[in-house]
């Protein structure tokens, strides 16, 4: 899916959108040139979510006649648990402190988990409380030290700090993905 027709604010150009949803699995997709092509949005309580093998590029936020890098993120609410994995993320993924954007929107996710990354986008992992990224290709920025934000609240009341692994070593990671590998087991287990 892609190319939002427009990209401006108020929600438009949010190409696949979770909202107050659990256990839902997005695989296999690719999104292209929306505001944020992949967003969980409004509704407390989305959680335990799956974003596997998917491509984010071309993001763009348009606001007041100006254009700037929309990432695929956590957006309004805070999202629980969720996961993902084995993507690209050629704009990137944002799990911040949003503030009084977006209605409050706040603090927009805990224990999530990007876990074998790769593009050439921006990877803010800010979670209230623990967060991790495990495994990226040495080409994905990624920020998770609340000491380097500058300007913006993005981390504020993210402490502590999220977990960052591997980072570069996304060829080396073992499971490839922690998805696949619980469903594995799960199903040699099953009766």
């Amino acid at each position: 899916m892609g190319r939002a027709q427009h990209r401006g604010e108020g929600g438009n150009g949010y190409l696949f959108e979770i909202m107050a949803s659990n256990e839902v699995l997005t695989a296999h997709t690719v999104a292209e040139a929306g505001r944020h092509n992949f967003i969980q949005n409004w509704g407390f309580g989305t959680t335990g979510c799956v974003w596997h093998d998917i491509t984010s590029r071309g993001g763009t936020s348009e606001n007041n006649g100006l254009s700037v890098n929309g990432l695929s993120e956590m957006h309004h609410s805070l999202a629980m648990a969720n996961l993902i994995e084995v993507s690209t993320l050629d704009d990137g993924w944002s799990i911040v402190n949003r503030g009084a954007e977006s209605s409050g929107a706040g603090l927009t996710g805990t224990s999530n988990v990007l876990w074998n990354v790769a593009g050439v986008g921006l990877v803010r992992s800010y979670n209230a409380g623990p967060g991790w990224v495990i495994g990226t290709a040495p080409t994905l920025r990624v920020e998770v030290d609340t000491r380097t934000v500058v300007g913006r609240i993005l981390g504020a009341q993210s402490a502590p700090d999220d977990t960052a692994e591997g980072l570069g070593l996304a060829a080396t990671l073992a499971p490839r993905s922690l998805y696949l590998d619980q469903r594995a087991r799960r199903r040699a287990t099953s009766p």
